[in-house]
């Protein structure tokens, strides 16, 4: 035999080995399919958390016995915000989203009216996207009452005053809720 063909036969015999080898580890170390991994405890999740979900977590179990505001749609619940802790973040309680796509924005409150926009969240329902809370561009302060808007999403999901417009109820009722830092 010359050499090319013994070459060419140890390259083929190598490849047959490896892929040998290789489905035999993907089966040892891949479980079977009936084998569903066991629920999470308080204590697992809240290994896995991170800051800003342990902030929100410890915000939500703080606030179980403060005042809570909801916003409804047709009678029926929207979302609720309770009163929370001054922060960069506002967790939104309880959500039913109005429309497939569009935003939840937190205002600064100007004599009940919604004043500067501090921080907003896209949701779109069709991909999952289904915010727990709204991170802000500057941090609420304790005492001061603040608005939870949805509006809706022109279709370049970027959140634009201008283009995106708050939702409202029918008569004209801002689709909102309004909550204290504390």
């Amino acid at each position: 035999m010359d050499d090319k063909t013994q070459d060419s036969k140890k390259t083929v015999v190598a490849f047959v080995a490896g892929l040998i080898i290789g489905g035999l580890l993907v089966w040892l170390f891949s479980g079977s399919p009936e084998t569903t991994p066991p629920e999470k405890t308080s204590a697992d999740k809240k290994g896995s958390m991170t800051a800003v979900e342990e902030k929100l977590d410890a915000a939500q179990e703080e606030n179980t016995d403060t005042k809570t505001t909801e916003a409804l749609i047709d009678g029926n619940l929207a979302f609720t915000v309770a009163n929370q802790s001054a922060g960069m973040t506002v967790a939104l309680g309880e959500v039913r989203y109005p429309s497939v796509e569009g935003w939840i924005v937190v205002h600064d409150d100007a004599g009940g009216e919604l004043g500067w926009a501090l921080g907003a969240a896209r949701y779109n329902t069709d991909v999952g996207l289904r915010p727990d809370y709204v991170k802000l561009l500057r941090a609420t302060e304790a005492g001061k009452t603040y608005h939870v808007v949805y509006y809706t999403e022109d279709g370049d999901r970027m959140f634009d005053l201008k283009l995106d417009t708050p939702m409202s109820v029918e008569g004209g009722e801002l689709l909102s809720a309004t909550f204290t830092a504390k």
